[in-house]
């Protein structure tokens, strides 16, 4: 009778584990549909200007967060970042910090204003430990007006030049540290050249040998394939990632944002 006893509990016990699994990831699921809800579905309507954007978690829900703000007829807020960490801690400090940029954009602003205002904010509101990179850019017909806080730099390749230049005016990462003096670049997106802005996911993707894709790979894409379309090229980004990696688990969040200059 003990022998059985025990195996009933047992049994009942992994049923119990089944179940709660079940449970987790049906949340988890529903997670992630409303954090791919807060990704832009309207994209800037300029009449030149092509763009495109995704992000795949690595997990249920990540901390990647690319968006598009409306802040006029003709400007757009263009935002890419990265919160530290993974998973659903990641996933709820990047939704705060998506409210807190929509909140604070403004087409009065700069960029550079927004990213100080955006800084003071989560020192005052997250932990010591909490770090975000971001890039945060406005653009105005081909004129982008931008601030880089940490994050990777965004490549800006010309066709007719065959030369890759990286969007570096800023300062440090988000919640660093206070008043760290962020300075505001600009830059103009010619005829037939490509804007690429990516999270480390992207050059950091490993292959079975731990190899990293790295940027060279990236530029090497962007070079051959900046006569498509803004869509295309990121298509294309993603599956030479996913080629790379052969079948190795995807190990950070990849997002990425293609703007693209379609004016003859």
């Amino acid at each position: 009778l003990a022998n059985q006893a025990a195996i009933c509990i047992e049994r009942e016990y992994w049923y119990r584990k089944a179940i709660d699994r079940e449970r987790m990831d049906e949340q988890m699921k529903m997670a992630r549909v409303i954090q791919t809800g807060f990704f832009p579905d309207i994209k800037p309507g300029h009449d030149h200007i092509d763009i495109a954007g995704t992000s795949k978690p690595a997990a249920y829900v990540g901390g990647d967060y690319f968006d598009y703000i409306k802040l006029g007829n003709k400007m757009w807020g263009i935002a890419i970042a990265d919160v530290t960490g993974k998973g659903v801690p990641a996933a709820m400090l990047m939704a705060t910090l998506r409210a807190q940029l929509r909140s604070l954009a403004d087409q009065d602003k700069s960029a550079q204003e927004t990213v100080n205002t955006l800084n003071s904010t989560l020192l005052r509101e997250t932990g010591d430990d909490t770090y975000i990179t971001m890039f945060y850019g406005l653009l105005d017909g081909n004129r982008f007006r931008y601030t880089n806080a940490g994050h990777n730099p965004p490549l800006l390749y010309d066709q007719e030049t065959d030369k890759f230049a990286g969007l570096t005016e800023g300062g440090p990462l988000l919640g660093f540290i206070h008043d760290p003096g962020y300075k505001e670049g600009t830059c103009r997106l010619k005829p037939g050249q490509v804007l690429v802005m990516y999270t480390d996911g992207i050059t950091e993707a490993e292959d079975i040998g731990g190899n990293h894709f790295d940027e060279d790979r990236l530029k090497e894409i962007i070079r051959s394939e900046a006569g498509n379309s803004a869509e295309k090229i990121m298509n294309t980004i993603l599956r030479e990632i996913a080629e790379f990696r052969n079948g190795t688990p995807q190990s950070d969040d990849e997002t990425l944002v293609v703007l693209k200059n379609n004016a003859v």
